[in-house]
């Protein structure tokens, strides 16, 4: 069983008992932890960050771009085997700079669980994405990454 906040805030002493441990330190940690335990939500009830709200934050934070670690961490991510795929991404990020948004990094993280022939499958259009990359964000970003056809002279 893997220890949770809650089965630690049940093994917390009782309110003005002194804690298990002895030491200087003994005496600014347990406040801090029983004070995390008290703001938890109840056993079943919902989070307070769940509600009509949370749509509207959440959807403002997906146009917000991602920092620069965020940014550093997703470029490296996207190094593949296949040149035609480092190619594409690359051209991606060089176009983006760093605009890339918070809803974009997601649906890239998606794309980079695929193996690099069914990422390039994708990519050229070649195959439909399956079921679990046919989300909405998903989809946009590979209208993004998809080469642009040569028009002729």
């Amino acid at each position: 069983m893997t220890p949770t906040l809650a089965t630690s805030c049940a093994a917390l002493p009782p309110e003005g008992a002194a804690p298990p441990w002895d030491g200087p330190a003994a005496e600014g940690m347990a406040p801090t932890l029983a004070t995390s335990c008290a703001a938890l939500p109840p056993e079943g009830a919902a989070p307070p960050w769940d509600g009509p709200a949370a749509g509207l934050a959440s959807t403002l934070a997906d146009a917000d771009p991602i920092d620069e670690r965020a940014l550093s961490k997703l470029r490296w991510r996207c190094r593949r085997g296949l040149l035609e795929n480092d190619l594409l991404l690359e051209r991606f990020f060089a176009r983006m700079g760093t605009s890339i948004s918070q809803r974009q990094a997601r649906a890239m993280h998606t794309l980079m669980d695929l193996s690099d022939p069914d990422l390039l499958d994708l990519l050229l259009s070649r195959k439909p994405p399956g079921p679990e990359h046919s989300s909405a964000e998903v989809l946009e970003l590979l209208q993004q990454l998809r080469p642009v056809a040569q028009q002729p002279a």
